[in-house]
């Protein structure tokens, strides 16, 4: 059975809008909006680790807790050692945390951003506080991606989808306008008397 030129097209256009859609999704997913995120422990020493991104996008470096409690021992607040850069990111922090930072010094969970690029990059952090008894709420250290560069990539994915589906829309008309001709030439072949051969001569 021949197949028409629109059928093959269909056919290509749908193919096409699943490998669009399903390759879109897979490529917006492993994007690192969420490079880091990672069991720590908050007695006074080194908390190192190293990180992989793939993306531009700008990222924050935050300590945060998996049980509920309070990021200080007895009066004793959780200190680092500023980060200035992380392999050769200038790491950012708000004039206010900066005012209040003595010593090269930086209190609290936030410990600032970076503007980061596609590479693999390594992370020290040195805790100077007594805050050993903070292990008991689960802290983490968490890198993770601005909303702004998740709303980018959302619409990446929105635009992918919606282009997906254009095609597959495509495709099927053209499937369904090929399916049509060969009912329509079946149709006027069927009520064609030639097909049923010559009449006999007398």
């Amino acid at each position: 059975m021949r197949i028409s030129w629109t059928a093959r097209a269909g056919i290509t256009l749908l193919v096409a809008a699943i490998i669009l859609f399903f390759g879109g999704k897979q490529w917006v997913e492993t994007r690192t909006l969420r490079p880091l995120n990672i069991p720590i422990s908050l007695n006074r020493g080194t908390i190192a680790s190293t990180l992989t991104l793939n993306v531009h996008a700008a990222y924050s470096i935050n300590i945060v807790r998996t049980e509920p409690g309070n990021l200080d021992c007895g009066g004793i607040s959780l200190a680092t050692r500023t980060l200035s850069s992380l392999d050769g990111l200038n790491v950012y922090r708000p004039p206010a945390q900066q005012m209040e930072s003595v010593q090269n010094v930086t209190p609290g969970d936030y410990l600032g951003s970076f503007e980061g690029r596609p590479g693999r990059y390594n992370l020290a952090i040195d805790v100077i506080s007594e805050t050993g008894c903070l292990n008991s709420l689960r802290p983490r250290l968490r890198i993770v991606a601005s909303r702004n560069d998740f709303d980018r990539w959302n619409n990446h994915y929105e635009n992918l989808r919606a282009a997906s589906l254009l095609v597959g829309f495509l495709g099927l008309i053209l499937m369904i306008a090929s399916a049509y001709e060969s009912l329509r030439r079946r149709s006027e072949a069927s009520s064609n008397p030639s097909i049923l051969g010559q009449q006999p001569t007398r």
